[in-house]
């Protein structure tokens, strides 16, 4: 009788266990859910000024939210051309990026993951914002290496409010919650004293190497815009540069044979952008085989009126020949020290994980920063790139790639490497392994009431 009471005791307290553990499972996966339910998505784009590329919250498997109690952001959204960026803590030491559930007010930093530089929200006169009862942002925020980014276009936004009503500041209590649309930042910077003086453009069928006169100090950065349209807008690229005294040039390539181009160039220091310089046209050259003796094009030029005199003879042509095969073999015995002197060629081939090229792709050569896109064969070219050891990398709509390479040696003159991309998802955020784990305690757990039970 003893022992019947006993068990039986033991079963109601098993019973009382399993509930009271069933409880509070029960009472975690609310207070969870609860808890991700106040994570907000956001959503939409914001355009990248320097580049005309976006930084894209909907697509790529990108996966930002807000959380609707801190104002915290966390999780990844790709930017085009750049690559991931992370706006929580994870891979990010300067993180969070946060909104101030009170004012709107967006602060922090998110990482550019492939490049370590930050969109800054806090410094460089950025003022993103959100409307509290829309969960619409405005305004601008600052990147390190991409320059301005407009929130307002094409849009982003949170899936709802990031307050209730009942959180908004009465009229009568002294203060209240701007909901305007804020400026474009003002900048303190002082900008490039003049303009540069773009003077040369030579060509190839798909290259322009432009020349100019260096912008009036201050400068640091200088800005290539470029198009077929006559205001030479459309393309643009820009890159580095301190303040010289000597001419500066740069290579533009993947441009298409036989097109008139327009290009024009202006300094920047910081945030503060100089005076453009005027207008030049150029023509890239066809794609007709060259016969060694250069009859087409001259026969082109005096036809255009750019030579005096039509008297084409078969020894002028043969002395045209003779020279160029001349001033060839010169090149071929030249040293190898003037050839270290030289820049090398790389040709990078972009291709896929089932080893299809890649067009559109932005190649990134460093240590010097130059960057390419790769055309319809996947191949992007560099131009008289120093010796010495180099990385390549790859970014193109949520997928990646690495390589190094090394150009030593006096004497390599082209260098060429095929380097595949693959693609990048964001880290998974943590908190869905919990579900998981707490189903298999649950499991656990009526498996031991079932042991306890059958005994």
């Amino acid at each position: 009788m003893t022992l019947s009471i006993f068990k039986l005791n033991m079963k109601r307290k098993i019973f009382h266990q399993f509930f009271f553990y069933i409880f509070v499972v029960l009472v975690f996966l609310t207070l969870y859910s609860n808890s991700y339910a106040a994570n907000i998505t956001v959503a939409g784009k914001a355009k990248i000024l320097n580049t005309g590329g976006y930084i894209d919250f909907t697509n790529y498997e990108s996966n930002v939210v807000v959380d609707n109690a801190t104002g915290n952001f966390s999780g990844y959204a790709f930017m085009e051309a750049f690559g991931w960026v992370a706006f929580g803590t994870a891979d990010n030491s300067e993180g969070p990026v946060k909104v101030s559930l009170t004012t709107g007010t967006v602060t922090g930093k998110a990482k550019e993951l492939n490049t370590g530089k930050f969109l800054d929200f806090t410094n460089y006169l950025s003022n993103v914002t959100v409307t509290l009862s829309t969960g619409v942002f405005s305004g601008y925020v600052w990147s390190e290496d991409g320059g301005w980014l407009n929130f307002a276009d094409t849009g982003v936004n949170a899936a709802s409010a990031l307050v209730t009503s009942t959180s908004t500041t009465s009229p009568s209590s002294g203060s209240s919650t701007s909901n305007s649309t804020p400026s474009a930042p003002t900048c303190n910077n002082t900008k490039p004293s003049s303009s540069p003086n773009l003077y040369q453009i030579d060509t190839t069928s798909t290259t322009a190497i432009i020349y100019f006169s260096p912008a009036g100090n201050p400068v640091n950065k200088y800005y290539i815009s470029f198009g077929t349209g006559s205001n030479a807008e459309g393309n643009g690229i820009e890159f580095n540069k301190n303040f010289t005294t000597g001419a500066v040039s740069y290579a533009i390539n993947l441009l298409s044979p036989n097109t008139t181009y327009y290009f024009k160039v202006r300094g920047g220091n910081g945030c503060a952008t100089g005076d453009w310089s005027s207008i030049k046209s150029t023509k890239t050259k066809g794609t007709f085989i060259d016969t060694g003796s250069n009859f087409i094009s001259n026969l082109t030029e005096k036809l255009t009126g750019q030579k005096d005199s039509l008297d084409l003879t078969i020894t002028e042509q043969k002395k045209e020949t003779d020279n160029k095969e001349t001033e060839q073999g010169k090149k071929r015995a030249l040293p190898s020290e003037a050839l270290a002197k030289e820049g090398v060629k790389v040709t990078v081939k972009v291709v896929d994980e089932e080893e299809q090229v890649v067009e559109g792709a932005k190649v990134t050569l460093f240590s010097t920063p130059k960057t390419a896109l790769t055309d319809k064969n996947g191949l992007a070219y560099f131009t008289n790139i120093e010796r010495g050891a180099h990385t390549v990398k790859i970014a193109y709509q949520g997928y990646e790639g690495e390589e190094k390479l090394n150009l030593s040696g006096d004497t390599i003159k082209e260098h060429k490497v095929t380097v595949a991309i693959k693609k990048i998802s964001p880290p998974l955020n943590p908190l869905y392994l919990l579900v998981p784990i707490f189903i298999i305690l649950l499991i656990l757990i009526l498996l031991l009431f079932w042991i306890f039970k059958r005994k």
